[in-house]
């Protein structure tokens, strides 16, 4: 479904070389909606960010850290009105 270059490529740029992490990987890259990534190690953020970086096509993204309140009310918004927001990391 990906190409190994491809797979070499994330690995370069933060993604762990096992295949739970290559198959998460396929979904992000693939999937029709922007994915929900639970990160407690901080490894899918340390891709995202790399992978990012230089995209024309994500001009910006926004992260969510929920030591702050007001992120909480943030994803409930998100999830409220999901199809109208642009793409965040939790």
């Amino acid at each position: 479904m990906v190409k190994p270059t491809a797979v070499r490529d994330w690995n370069i740029k933060g993604l762990p070389s096992d295949a739970f992490s290559t198959e998460n990987g396929v979904i992000v890259t693939r999937g029709r909606r922007w994915p929900l990534m639970v990160d407690p190690q901080g490894q899918a953020l340390k891709w995202i960010k790399n992978m990012e970086r230089e995209s024309v096509s994500v001009p910006f993204l926004t992260i969510y850290l929920f030591q702050y309140s007001h992120h909480v009310k943030n994803m409930y918004k998100a999830q409220k009105y999901y199809m109208y927001l642009n793409p965040f990391l939790l």
